[in-house]
């Protein structure tokens, strides 16, 4: 007999994410059928899902437009640019909270370009608030040179500084 279809779309949701395989899924999806926290779960994402959006500022996640960091943010430099939500709070609790979140990399495998990146507003926010301070604070590996690469080409005709800073098991 074959599982319930919602049971194998379940465990076909989670093996869809990121660092995911089929037992974990299988193990993930009858932990949130089983366990009485399974609905708290539930919640938590249809909640976080309707509510968050990203800032079109720096593109941390929000609940409006623009985040209370950029709202109460005027002209800092230097300007920060980092890969992950981590790195972004990590920076953000040492007092550097002048940031554009990529949220990823590049990664032409994993279909991701620099729009899914948001890398023609980053270039429009370097041009428009006349940044001259640019900090790559990213990840060592292959996906983090293309990335960082690419943004020193693309503004490449920009009057702007621009350092790379690798990121080690969570400290820049």
């Amino acid at each position: 007999m074959a599982l319930p279809a919602p049971y194998q779309q379940l465990v076909q949701a989670f093996d869809a994410l990121p660092g995911v395989g089929p037992r974990a899924a299988a193990r993930l999806a009858r932990y949130v059928i089983d366990d009485p926290q399974g609905d708290a779960l539930a919640a938590a994402i249809t909640r976080a899902r309707a509510e968050l959006v990203l800032c079109q500022h720096c593109y941390r996640y929000a609940l409006t437009d623009t985040c209370d960091i950029c709202a109460a943010a005027h002209g800092q430099q230097p300007l920060f640019v980092v890969a992950g939500v981590e790195d972004s709070e990590r920076l953000t609790g040492q007092g550097m909270s002048n940031q554009f979140l990529l949220h990823a990399l590049l990664s032409p495998v994993a279909g991701i370009g620099p729009a899914q990146l948001h890398l023609p507003q980053l270039r429009a926010r370097v041009v428009n608030e006349a940044i001259s301070d640019l900090k790559l604070v990213l990840p060592a590996g292959v996906e983090a040179e293309a990335t960082a690469q690419f943004i020193m080409d693309m503004l490449a005709d920009v009057d702007v500084s621009i350092s790379r800073q690798e990121v080690n098991d969570g400290a820049p």
